[in-house]
């Protein structure tokens, strides 16, 4: 190696020779460090790699290379291994085969010993167990999963947190609550129940309609310190009002005493005493929300104003409504189109107009079907058909489009007027040109008006027409209309007309008339219309072949 370094420098000496002698020197400086760089990567390559190889191959002699992940890799494997000992348990449970419960958890225990045979017998059973009832619950097997505890209880003593919150859940489910009471205890003794351990715990409480022993563990709860999340607070909560009318709300009133609501929680609160009817509780609850400065959202703002509207509270509706369109948040279609019943309930129907136009106006708040069937249903009920109309016009001019319901609705305004058979078919005419489709409904509702203004004969024109303007036969029922009403205003002749049109149809359409039917309309005509016609009636259904 000296020979080499040595021969290097002198040709190094020679190939600078001639040079000036300070750029000499440089060359022969770099030309000794390159050549100690490379004895020094030669000296590393040959003692230093073969010893860190050697290191690294006694580590992994001593430490397999599994060890790294074998903690969770065994973990897994163990527990899919216990996984499938329980299989056959399910399995057999949910065929109805004979083998029974204990001989099943005999033969699956004995597996799991070959799995698990470095730990005790209790954490072994413990294991074995929760495996068990883990599998039947996932199976939707809860009384299963009782039953293999119970036959599997005298090996554990203490057991673990994952056994007991499953239980829980599992009495809760095979509406076995009273023993997940036990469990839920139990669990408590070992550690620290979790929030769906609160949720399951309150289920079972409601179940039993147990609420001094739902305040007495709230308030164990309380005294140990235990706190759960606001996802649990609130599932717990819905689990209280859900079933429960009362207007007092009960048990959702004691979890919420004993937790801090977020603004879902009072959300929840809020909408549980709507449904009952306590609107008052529900202003109650916003003013708390206010006062404790918890910020509402737009669901706390639309289910206040349900609850005014369902109150007939206008004037605390318009404060609600104000209040919302200065909070900053965005009000939505249901906001309004809520106001909007609640002027119309209040019988501000020009305000609710003038809403309706301001939405219109407001980007992002597009009324919707509910909205316009809302005001159409207003003006109608008033027997303003054209005012009726005037919401259909701008219903339609935005693109959305009507249903039956706001059709007949319109036409419906033609009865409340009432208005005149001239007015109702024009009405009735405007409608099939923005795309009414007339069904029984329809002609049913043309009909009520047509006939209180003793339209006699055209409403029977309407119907005979029927088929060739509409492709529909008229039901039966539709010419009952118009014997009935004719009977009412004890118009005979037209009674008869209508009786005869009524036959004539239900022959052309194959109809079976229901002699009950037939007896009871002329029973209504024998009271109202003289005796020759009845006679002539009763002649038709003789003619016709029908027995009474």
């Amino acid at each position: 190696m000296y020979a080499a370094f040595e021969s290097m420098v002198s040709f190094a000496a020679l190939a600078t020779a001639g040079l000036d002698e300070t750029i000499r020197d440089a060359l022969l400086e770099g030309t000794v460090a390159l050549v100690v760089f490379l004895i020094c990567l030669l000296l590393f390559h040959l003692f230093g790699y073969s010893d860190r190889h050697k290191s690294v191959s006694t580590l992994q002699k001593s430490q397999p290379r599994s060890e790294a992940h074998s903690t969770s890799r065994i973990e897994r494997e163990t527990q899919q291994l216990r996984c499938r000992v329980a299989e056959p348990i399910v399995e057999s449970r949910r065929q109805a085969q004979p083998r029974s419960m204990s001989v099943l958890l005999d033969d699956s225990l004995k597996q799991v010993t070959k799995i698990d045979g470095d730990v005790s017998q209790e954490v072994l059973a413990t294991r074995h167990l929760v495996t068990v009832v883990r599998s039947c619950a996932s199976a939707r097997r809860y009384h299963d999963a009782l039953v293999a505890f119970d036959l599997c209880s005298h090996q554990v003593s203490r057991g673990e947190p994952t056994l007991w919150s499953i239980l829980v859940y599992v009495a809760v489910e095979a509406d076995c609550c009273d023993r997940g009471i036990v469990f839920f205890f139990r669990l408590c003794k070992i550690s620290e129940p979790t929030g769906q351990d609160f949720v399951n715990i309150v289920r079972c409480y409601v179940r039993l309609k147990d609420l001094d022993g739902l305040r007495h563990t709230l308030a164990g709860l309380c005294n140990r310190g235990y706190k759960f999340d606001h996802v649990s607070q609130n599932k717990a909560l819905a689990a209280a009002c859900t079933g429960m009318a009362s207007p007092t709300l009960e048990f959702a009133e004691a979890i919420a005493e004993n937790v801090t609501l977020d603004t879902v929680g009072y959300n929840t609160l809020m909408k549980s005493y709507a449904k009952s009817g306590c609107f008052q509780r529900c202003v109650e609850l916003r003013t708390e929300m206010s006062r404790k400065n918890i910020k509402p959202s737009e669901v706390t703002f639309g289910i206040v104003l349900d609850a005014c509207v369902g109150a007939k509270d206008l004037n605390r509706a318009k404060h609600v409504f104000a209040e919302l369109r200065t909070s900053g948040l965005r009000l939505n279609v249901v906001h309004w189109t809520t106001f909007i019943k609640g002027l119309i309930a209040g019988g501000c129907l020009s305000e609710a107009d003038s809403m309706l136009n301001e939405m219109l106006s407001t980007p992002g708040t597009k009324p919707d079907l509910i909205t316009y069937s809302t005001l159409v249903k207003a003006h109608a009920d008033q027997g303003n058909a054209v005012a009726a109309l005037g919401v259909l016009a701008k219903m339609l001019e935005h693109r959305v489009t009507p249903d039956e319901i706001i059709f007949n609705s319109i036409l419906a305004s033609c009865s409340a007027g009432p208005a005149s058979s001239g007015e109702t078919l024009r009405t009735f005419e405007t409608l099939l040109q923005h795309g009414l489709k007339p069904t029984t409904m329809t002609l049913s509702v043309l009909l009520k008006a047509l006939l209180l203004d003793k339209a006699w004969e055209l409403s029977i024109d309407v119907l005979e027409n029927c088929p060739q303007r509409f492709n529909m036969e008229p039901e039966s029922r539709l010419y009952v209309q118009i014997v009935q009403a004719a009977t009412k205003f004890q118009n005979g002749n037209m009674a008869l007309k209508g009786f005869e049109a009524l036959f004539y149809a239900t022959s052309r359409s194959g109809e079976a008339l229901d002699p009950k039917l037939v007896s009871r309309l002329l029973r209504q005509c024998a009271s109202s219309c003289n005796e020759e016609t009845v006679s002539k009636m009763r002649n038709i259904v003789k003619h016709a072949g029908m027995n009474l």
